[in-house]
């Protein structure tokens, strides 16, 4: 929720995303400071784009379009 609250705070229009997911240690359960949203519509993930560097939390803030990624699975040749 504070995510979002940032992002209404510097935005003058209520944004909608769909789905925040922060990665999290899996020992310690902390943030390990990357967290994925996704936006309803592309409008908003453009006004997103601008906070890109601003500080949240005393962190600067990296916003950029996530790729998707393939698995390649690699096929090898048994010993003989």
């Amino acid at each position: 929720d504070d995510l979002v609250d940032f992002f209404n705070e510097h935005i003058s229009e209520q944004i909608d995303t769909s789905n925040i997911r922060i990665a999290k240690c899996l020992n310690t359960g902390m943030s390990r400071g990357i967290a994925h949203v996704t936006f309803i519509n592309h409008d908003d993930f453009l006004t997103a784009l601008e906070l890109n560097n601003a500080v949240f939390h005393d962190h600067s803030l990296r916003i950029s379009e996530g790729v998707a990624r393939t698995r390649l699975i690699s096929i090898r040749k048994a010993a003989k």
